[in-house]
């Protein structure tokens, strides 16, 4: 049996994107990187200007996450794919992706072309 998302059971975008919000500050106790929330919520609200910001914020977060300590060696390192889809997904929309960052595969990037 398939699991429907949020956004298949009706739920309100915004109300869920408000929640990865709230559950994103409070990651920053925790020690590990959440899903990039504010980039979710750019996509959401439909603003291309702030998503681009928030695109290069979120790859300096996940360059900075794997920084630290022995998590270079991490697989994830490279590339995080939650970013990427969210990219991509952006770019389906008509949106120009104006960040290019080395976790950013650009490639893949142009692959996802528009509706």
């Amino acid at each position: 049996m398939t699991q429907l998302s949020s956004w298949e059971r009706g739920t309100d975008p915004e109300q869920a994107a408000q929640r990865a919000l709230q559950q994103a500050e409070k990651a920053k106790d925790w020690g590990f990187a959440m899903p990039p929330a504010v980039l979710l919520s750019q996509l959401v609200e439909g603003d291309e200007e702030s998503f681009n910001l928030a695109l290069a914020d979120a790859l300096e977060a996940h360059r900075d996450y794997y920084q630290v300590a022995d998590r270079a060696d991490d697989p994830d390192a490279s590339v995080n794919l939650d970013i990427l889809a969210l990219a991509c997904h952006a770019r389906r929309r008509g949106w120009a992706i104006r960040v290019e960052f080395p976790y950013l595969p650009q490639r893949l990037l142009q692959s996802a072309e528009p509706f």
